[in-house]
């Protein structure tokens, strides 16, 4: 399935849907400003000299920044992916909600749901924007949307099976925070709960992606690890009037993460909807 080029461009909640805005551009250069401290920041622990650029437009394209805390050279790098890793369109954007079987296959309960899209935010805006412990972050790489998790001053996030804390001044990434993605008749845990969740390396759970592990740091369900269960799961895109089961939630998740990364138009063109179906919701097998 081809993915959508061109994508992935941020915009402003409450934009006009066929528009896209950019961001300020001294939010722009803010990023860049930040990018150039965090390479400083290696090259001196990593002992190299520290050849700063006079020529601001090489800050420009795709620049990797690599974090240690041990002198060497650590394997997980964060890319920096000029402007279209820090704004995007709300029209790209895929409202869901999840849901499983119930005892009586006629029955399905709903287990989370996202229908609304928060602005980025710079590290240094968190508090202001009102962030709060247990809240989970949401932030673009290559396309992606990740999820991490946010206590205090310090970010938690996975990538590929690691779990790391970053104090939020020193991760690169713009941010939103997400909306509370479960029922909204359902008891949410304490920000003390998630933190716990988030950082135990000990919880015998594998994931096949970050949005996975954050919803089971706020839920505890189990069947989002990399797991194969018996139990039916179901991801409905309402705007499209499309339902998909599966056969675990962790296919589930990853088929969900496939499809933000296409964007809205990509996906309505791989179902076939040739309009809004708002309302009416078929299933797809």
């Amino acid at each position: 399935m081809g993915q959508g080029q061109g994508k992935g461009l941020y915009s402003q909640v409450g934009a006009p849907i066929d528009d896209e805005i950019d961001q300020p551009e001294s939010f722009i250069q803010a990023v860049k400003t930040q990018s150039q401290q965090h390479v400083l920041r290696a090259k001196a622990a990593l002992g190299q000299d520290l050849d700063i650029a006079t020529n601001n437009n090489e800050t420009d394209g795709a620049n990797f920044f690599v974090f240690g805390t041990d002198g060497g050279d650590s394997s997980h790098r964060v890319v920096h992916d000029s402007e279209t890793e820090i704004k995007r369109s709300l029209k790209d954007e895929l409202a869901w909600r999840i849901f499983v079987e119930g005892d009586d296959a006629k029955e399905r309960k709903l287990i989370l749901i996202r229908m609304s899209f928060d602005r980025f935010h710079l590290p240094e805006q968190f508090s202001q924007a009102g962030f709060r412990s247990g809240d989970i972050l949401e932030y673009i790489v290559h396309g992606e949307l990740k999820w991490a998790l946010w206590n205090r001053e310090e970010i938690i996030f996975w990538e590929n099976g690691v779990i790391e804390k970053r104090a939020h001044r020193n991760f690169p990434h713009p941010c939103r925070k997400l909306p509370i993605i479960i029922p909204p008749n359902e008891e949410g845990p304490s920000p003390t709960d998630i933190y716990i969740n988030a950082t135990n390396e000990n919880s015998g759970l594998d994931f096949s992606n970050s949005q996975a592990w954050a919803s089971w740091c706020v839920t505890k369900n189990h069947n989002f690890a990399a797991i194969s269960t018996e139990i039916i799961h179901y991801l409905e895109l309402p705007d499209l009037g499309i339902s998909e089961r599966f056969s675990s939630l962790d296919s589930l998740m990853c088929k969900k993460v496939e499809y933000e990364q296409m964007g809205f138009d990509e996906v309505q063109k791989y179902f076939g909807v040739k309009q809004n179906l708002r309302g009416i919701v078929r299933c797809v097998q």
